[in-house]
């Protein structure tokens, strides 16, 4: 429990929160197995408010989602592309909250993991392209449409590692993030790949996106992005 840790440590983990960012944490962290008995500190709960954003029970129990009463949050937990435990998000229950609403209760440098590779491989290596969006609850919400080629980039900036981990799928690429990310920014995405890789992305230039929307958020207007609104980059 955290009222167990001395004051002296505590003083320690603020100051180094504060002395690293998070492209350093990124950058010099490595990639670290957690056990799997830590997800016995959560409880295996499915929950309405991701119900009420089409991740039906069903799929909820498949990421393995559950709560942690303490902090009063959803918890997903976070496995590299073998399938290995490597840290746990969480998301607050309170739906006033609009700002900040994820945090990670066990940290991990999320800029090199794509969320949901180690499911979704053999999916993507059969269809011949990876749809790459920006959040965890996206891959949840295209789960629940039947599509399984998707993996998460834990926010809207692709990394270096990132990068290179979808190159060796050696599959096209699909890029279908929110609506606040920029043509110009998906386009500096495409040009760091290499020559011979295909490169797309869904943009909403049709504006059947509201301003706070994701593209997975609702089935009806995915299909009509996925139909109308996919561009080569």
């Amino acid at each position: 429990n955290e009222e167990d840790v001395p004051e002296s440590i505590k003083m320690v983990w603020l100051v180094d929160s504060m002395c690293n960012s998070e492209d350093e944490y990124i950058e010099n962290t490595t990639i670290e197995p957690k056990p799997e008995s830590v997800l016995g500190y959560y409880r295996r709960v499915l929950n309405d408010i991701f119900l009420r954003d089409n991740i039906s029970y069903r799929t909820q129990a498949m990421f393995e989602i559950g709560y942690d009463d303490e902090r009063d949050m959803i918890t997903i937990p976070i496995r590299d592309e073998l399938g290995n435990l490597v840290g746990v998000k969480g998301r607050v229950c309170d739906e006033n909250v609009v700002q900040n609403k994820y945090t990670y209760l066990i940290r991990c440098p999320r800029g090199k993991i794509l969320y949901n590779l180690f499911r979704s491989y053999d999916h993507i290596i059969e269809s011949g392209f990876v749809i790459v969006v920006e959040s965890e609850k996206a891959c949840m919400q295209l789960y629940d449409m039947g599509i399984e080629n998707v993996v998460a980039l834990s926010g809207s900036k692709l990394t270096g590692v990132q990068r290179q981990k979808l190159m060796d799928l050696h599959v096209d690429v699909v890029f279908a993030l929110d609506k606040d990310v920029t043509r110009d920014k998906l386009e500096s995405m495409a040009n760091k790949f290499p020559l011979g890789y295909k490169i797309s992305a869904v943009i909403d230039d049709k504006n059947i996106l509201n301003e706070k929307e994701s593209p997975s958020d609702d089935p009806d207007k995915w299909e009509q992005l996925w139909a109308e609104c996919r561009v080569e980059l």
